[in-house]
C-alpha cells in the first residue's frame, strides 16, 4: 500500500443498512402529484424492458435461491468487500463465497459491489480484487463491479472523494471489467462536486426509492449510462413486488431485455450448464462454435480472387448448411421438451434466446457469403 494507515482497532461490523442509513436520503426527491397526462408520459418513457434484480450481503442472512427465482428474480448484485486491507474498515463480506457459489450454481447472472470508504482508489481496488478472486476467476472477469458511494468522513473534501471513487473505477476498467457507481440523488450532491464531469466514464446504479414510473437521476447522470434503478425495499415499500428467500431485501430494475442480454453485456457468451438441460446446452455450444468457424472461414477467404477460393466457398456453404440443419434440430428438441414439460419457463427463455443468437449469426454468415469478389 502506498498510504500509511495507523490502526489501533478495527470496526466490528461493516456498514449496517438498517442502522447507518437514513431512508429519506434515498426517497429524495419526493414524487409530486402528477396530472393524468404527466403520468401517461412518464409511463411511456419508463416502458423500456427491464429485469428484476436484488442486491444482497451477509445482512440478508442465509439465502434461498430457488425461492428468489420463484419470486421472479432474474439476477443478483452481491457485496464483496469494504474499505482497504490494513485499515480500520478492512472488511470482506462473510457470506460472499457462499452467496456467489449458490447463485452461480443456479445459473443466475451475478454482478458484485464494494462499499467505498475514505481510502485511495488503488488500495480499495486491491482489497476488492483479493476478496473477489475466486469469483472473478470462475467467471473470467466477465461481470460488472459497482462502487457503493453513500458515505465519507466530514474531513474529506468532495474533490478528494470523487478522485478516489473514479480512480477505483478506472482501475477496474483497467482489469478488463465493467465498472460503475451506486449512489442516490441526495448522496451525489453530498459526496461529489457539483461540477463533476466524469459521470459518462462509468456505468450508473441509481438509488431512488419511489413508486413513480420513472426515477429521478442525480445531477450529471444520464439514462444511457444508468443501467440499474434501486426503486425500493421489499417488503418495506408497498410498490415493490413480494420477494421470498432473502428477508428484507433491496429491489432493483435492471435495464436489460432478459438474463441472457445481461450476460452478453458483461462479456459472457452463454449461460452455464443447468441440470436437466445439459445435453441441450452442449448442443447449443457446439452449434455456436460451428457457426463461429463458418464466420472465421469467410473472413479468411475475403479478398482472395474468385478462381483461388471457389472450392473453399463451396466448402463454407456446406458448413453453413450443416449449421442450419443443426439449428433446426436444436429448435425441434426445445419444442419437444416444452411439450413434455421438461423445461422451466426460465430455461425455455434462455434456450430460445440462444436460438435467436444463432439465427443472427447465420444471417451474418449468409450476408458475408454474398460479398463482391475482387478481381
Amino acid at each position: 500500500m502506498n498510504e500509511n494507515y495507523t490502526i489501533n482497532s478495527r470496526a466490528q461490523n461493516d456498514f449496517d443498512p438498517y442502522i447507518d442509513r437514513d431512508p429519506s436520503h434515498f426517497e429524495f426527491p419526493s414524487v409530486p402529484v402528477f396530472s393524468r397526462l404527466t403520468r401517461a408520459l412518464s409511463a411511456a418513457v419508463a416502458a423500456e424492458p427491464w429485469i428484476l434484480i436484488i442486491d444482497v450481503s451477509h445482512w440478508n442472512g442465509d439465502i434461498d435461491v430457488r425461492a428468489l427465482i420463484d419470486s421472479g428474480v432474474v439476477a443478483v448484485i452481491i457485496k464483496v468487500s469494504e474499505g482497504a486491507e490494513g485499515t480500520y474498515y478492512e472488511f470482506k463480506d462473510p457470506k460472499f463465497e457462499q452467496n456467489w457459489r449458490a447463485f452461480h450454481e443456479a445459473g443466475m447472472p451475478i454482478m458484485v459491489y464494494h462499499f467505498k470508504r475514505e481510502y485511495k482508489g488503488s488500495d480499495e481496488k486491491s482489497w476488492f480484487m483479493k476478496c473477489a478472486d475466486s469469483f472473478l476467476q470462475e467467471v473470467n472477469g466477465n461481470t460488472c463491479v459497482w462502487l457503493d458511494c453513500e458515505w465519507k468522513p466530514d474531513s474529506m473534501t468532495k474533490d478528494s472523494y470523487a478522485n478516489r471513487a473514479f480512480g477505483f473505477c478506472d482501475l477496474i476498467f483497467g482489469e478488463g471489467m465493467k465498472a460503475g457507481i451506486y449512489s442516490s440523488p441526495y448522496y451525489v450532491s453530498k459526496l461529489f462536486p457539483t461540477s463533476e464531469w466524469r459521470w459518462d466514464s462509468v456505468w450508473q446504479w441509481n438509488a431512488h426509492w419511489t413508486g413513480a414510473a420513472q426515477d429521478t437521476l442525480p445531477t450529471g447522470w444520464s439514462r444511457d449510462r444508468r443501467m440499474v434503478w434501486q426503486f425500493g425495499i421489499s417488503p418495506t415499500h408497498s410498490w415493490t413486488p413480494p420477494i421470498n428467500g432473502a428477508g428484507t431485501v433491496d429491489v432493483n430494475r435492471g435495464y436489460w431485455a432478459d438474463a441472457n442480454d445481461l450476460r452478453l453485456w458483461m462479456g459472457q457468451t452463454a449461460p452455464p450448464p443447468n441440470g436437466d438441460c445439459c445435453e441441450e446446452h452442449k448442443l447449443r455450444i457446439e452449434i455456436l462454435e460451428a457457426g463461429q468457424q463458418v464466420l472465421t472461414d469467410i473472413q479468411n477467404e475475403q479478398g482472395k480472387k474468385i478462381e483461388e477460393n471457389e472450392l473453399q466457398i463451396i466448402s463454407i456453404r456446406n458448413k453453413y448448411a450443416e449449421v442450419v440443419r443443426a439449428l433446426l434440430v436444436h429448435e425441434e428438441s426445445i419444442a419437444a421438451l416444452k411439450e413434455e414439460s421438461k423445461l422451466t419457463r426460465d430455461e425455455l427463455a434462455l434456450l430460445n434466446a440462444e436460438a435467436g443468437e444463432i439465427r443472427g449469426r447465420l444471417q451474418d454468415a449468409s450476408d458475408a457469403l454474398n460479398y463482391e469478389k475482387t478481381d
